[in-house]
């Protein structure tokens, strides 16, 4: 067990209110559910993000800047009353989890980045799972934090 002393600094950031997508399927990121990395960095990373939806699910990944040297994480999508949805990852937006229909849940993502030469935001993904006219929203307090590690 470890006594913390490679923890350089830990950041949060979350909703300050509530976000709706309708009639899109495309994965988009979330700037209010946003943080930077600094070149040759190495992070650890958890987002946990609460939704609803009337009719077209949820879809949701997770980005990052481009150029980096090593990247694990893990997804797990847990919708109420449904199935669990998890997900491996070694590239940024690995396709994502999805759940249909009307539906209600949150989804967390954990990992590890060791970032390149390029520094950018680590920042939560999401969209509808299908294209449908009724929103699909993502509640305030839904949140991403990193731990820089030395």
């Amino acid at each position: 067990m470890g006594d913390g002393s490679n923890v350089r600094e830990v950041q949060y950031a979350y909703r300050t209110s509530d976000a709706t997508v309708a009639n899109d399927n495309s994965l988009n990121d979330d700037s209010q559910l946003l943080l930077p990395i600094k070149a040759n960095e190495k992070v650890i990373f958890e987002y946990n993000m609460i939704w609803v939806s009337l009719a077209g699910g949820i879809r949701c990944s997770i980005n990052g800047p481009a150029g980096y040297v090593n990247l694990r994480y893990t997804g797990m999508l847990n919708v109420i009353a449904a199935a669990i949805n998890i997900l491996g990852g070694s590239a940024w937006n690995a396709g994502g989890l999805g759940a249909n229909g009307p539906s209600s849940g949150n989804a967390i993502f954990c990992g590890m980045v060791e970032n390149g030469a390029t520094a950018g935001n680590i920042v939560a993904s999401w969209a509808q799972q299908v294209s449908d006219a009724n929103n699909t929203t993502v509640y305030r307090g839904s949140y991403i934090r990193t731990i820089r590690l030395i």
